[in-house]
């Protein structure tokens, strides 16, 4: 979609082939695209390490720089440990995660415009959707980890359903904006102050009961609605970012979008060196010390341009292996995907579950009131600890996997956001509607659309479609 014609928001389009009475799709079957999947099973990988490293640890003041996992001993091991994480996990996770996220939106997005859904009803599937994921982040911060990221994602998501009609450029103005104000706050505040990132989750791993758990929690929870302001101007920006590609299908068309691919990137790399550089010498000793917080606060806005370019990377290099999926499965083969990386595309698909699993194993493992194995340890063993962590997450997906079964809070959240029956495959009122500039088509009696209504204001013009209603 180019920028000389009107947003496929705000039009509707003729509808898909139907589907028949089983709800099987008459259409020939299409490759799942596997980069995000992939990207999302790997990408809690790396949630996995930065969480237990900064959030999950308990250290007494002997221990050095606890906000990144602790160094122990002589510290060299554990130095390493913590270089690894300022390369590939600290503010590196979350960035790629939260362009997924807006990707995903995306998707939905255009997915619903091409169902024939008005402005308004596509609004309402994407609230009730963004909604629900909010209630079950506030559950999940509450009741397992107050660094929960799924209740500002469903802030987020209905942030996008009043956007969702916004030009590209107009939408990339608005995260230029936002993500500057970030880059100010967070990289000059870094730079003069020096304030290294806090250690959220040192309170809540200090307690001594669940109920203490559950109630500092949910004084977190209170933080966390307040400090939506502060994620706007850091996560949301590349959220945006996201939900542009998924609404040009920038991954299924990656050739076509391959000097945008490119681009976001080298921005990436970039970004990441420039902030992982500095604090990586700084720790071990070639310049001041105060550089290893002074960077991790301005990488707390600065890193989130590594989201695009890590899914940029990843896009990248599955292509080859993409087209090799989508001619298997146009071949007719059931198991289009490598062995090897089944598992890994299992826990993407899984993506909720797997988020969730990894908490309450982390409050069995490593709280006070459970078995207490993160009292004083370094950054090694609590990377460690997250991936024997991770790596039980995707055995359990992949056990979904093979058994044919969504992951549990996926298949909830579906459930509460689209009814017994999912979305409808057409878009058809319950009830005569009027005609509004930007959200309906003028269809004849045949049902065939006839006029389309480019924006609000402007007067209909002829259509004609490639498929009936």
């Amino acid at each position: 979609m180019t920028e000389n014609k009107p947003h496929p928001a705000t039009v509707a389009p003729a509808a898909e082939p139907a589907n028949t009475r089983r709800g099987r799709s008459t259409v020939a079957p299409q490759a799942r695209l596997i980069a995000p999947d992939l990207a999302r099973g790997l990408t809690l990988l790396s949630i996995a390490m930065a969480n237990a490293t900064v959030t999950w640890g308990r250290h007494t003041d002997t221990v050095a720089l606890p906000d990144l996992g602790g160094i122990t001993g002589d510290g060299t091991a554990d130095k390493l440990a913590i270089a690894f994480g300022i390369l590939f996990t600290h503010v590196r996770g979350l960035p790629l995660f939260s362009t997924l996220m807006g990707y995903g939106t995306g998707m939905l997005a255009l997915s619903l415009w091409r169902r024939g859904y008005p402005v308004g009803a596509a609004r309402a599937v994407l609230i009730r959707r963004y909604g629900l994921l909010s209630v079950i982040g506030v559950a999940h911060m509450v009741l397992a980890y107050l660094g929960d990221i799924m209740f500002f994602y469903g802030v987020a998501g209905i942030l996008l359903a009043a956007l969702m009609v916004f030009r590209d450029k107009t939408l990339y103005i608005i995260a230029a904006i936002l993500g500057s104000i970030g880059l100010v706050v967070f990289g000059a505040g870094g730079l003069l102050a020096g304030t290294g990132p806090m250690a959220q989750g040192t309170v809540s791993a200090t307690a001594v009961s669940y109920p203490l758990y559950v109630l500092v929690n949910v004084g977190a929870l209170i933080v966390q609605i307040v400090m939506v302001p502060v994620e706007i101007i850091t996560v949301f920006p590349v959220i945006l970012i996201g939900f542009i590609w998924g609404r040009n299908r920038v991954i299924s068309n990656a050739r076509q979008h391959k000097p945008l691919l490119i681009t976001a990137a080298v921005i990436g790399v970039a970004a990441n060196l420039a902030t992982a550089v500095p604090a990586i010498l700084a720790l071990y000793g070639f310049i001041d010390a105060s550089w290893v917080e002074r960077a991790g606060t301005v990488n707390a806005a600065s890193g989130m341009l590594t989201g695009p370019g890590s899914l940029a990377l990843i896009v990248l290099v599955c292509m080859p292996l993409q087209r090799r999926i989508s001619a298997a499965v146009a071949a007719g083969n059931p198991r289009p995907i490598p062995a090897v990386l089944v598992p890994f595309v299992a826990l993407g698909r899984r993506s909720m579950t797997g988020y969730v699993l990894q908490s309450v194993l982390f409050v069995a493992l490593l709280t006070p009131f459970t078995l207490d194995l993160g009292q004083d340890k370094g950054a090694l063993w609590l990377t460690l600890t997250a991936t024997a962590v991770w790596a039980v997450t995707v055995v359990v997906a992949w056990a979904l996997e093979l058994a044919d079964l969504p992951g549990p809070l996926e298949w909830v959240h579906r459930r509460l956001a689209y009814g017994n029956n999912g979305l409808q495959g057409h878009w058809r009122p319950d009830h005569p509607l009027p005609v509004r500039p930007g959200e309906l088509i003028v269809c004849s009696a045949a049902d065939n659309p006839t006029m389309i209504i480019d924006a609000p204001g402007q007067p209909p013009r002829p259509y004609t479609p490639r498929q009936q209603c």
